[in-house]
């Protein structure tokens, strides 16, 4: 048996890797920003006992730390960086006017997120005989 995590877990394509990996028989790590929030997602692990919801932002380096301190001791054998937000609105995305804030919310999300997610999950990661990450985009 695996443990596979899964990034942005509650919803989407996150939240549909957590039941097929589930379904299979692999233990889930399923992590959402707000879990007391993602209804269906709890709904999944309280149906599946091998899903277990943990919490993370991954544009907050002190959840991201909190996640690789909550499973330093365990075995990763598939990381699944999913977590991902698609920016502002493109009518704020012009010559006159652009949401630079938001495309720096964009960019802390989309590209170092899964870079502090790695990081923090390295040494969990190398204990598998062949651990895995991949990342979404």
């Amino acid at each position: 048996m695996r443990t596979v995590v899964v990034t942005g877990a509650n919803r989407g394509i996150g939240l549909e890797l957590v039941k097929r990996y589930a379904a299979a028989g692999d233990t889930v790590v399923a992590c959402a920003r707000a879990p007391a929030e993602a209804d269906v997602l709890n709904d999944v692990a309280a149906g599946e006992g091998q899903v277990e919801v943990l919490p993370l932002d991954v544009a907050d380096g002190a959840s991201v730390a909190a996640l690789g301190e909550a499973l330093a001791d365990r075995t990763v054998h598939v990381l699944i960086n999913n977590a991902g937000i698609s920016g502002p609105p493109r009518e704020r995305q012009t010559l006159r006017e652009m949401d630079y804030d938001g495309w720096l919310r964009t960019f802390e999300v989309n590209t170092l997120g899964p870079l502090r997610v790695l990081q923090a999950l390295l040494p969990p990661l190398a204990r598998a005989d062949a651990g895995k990450a991949v990342t979404i985009t």
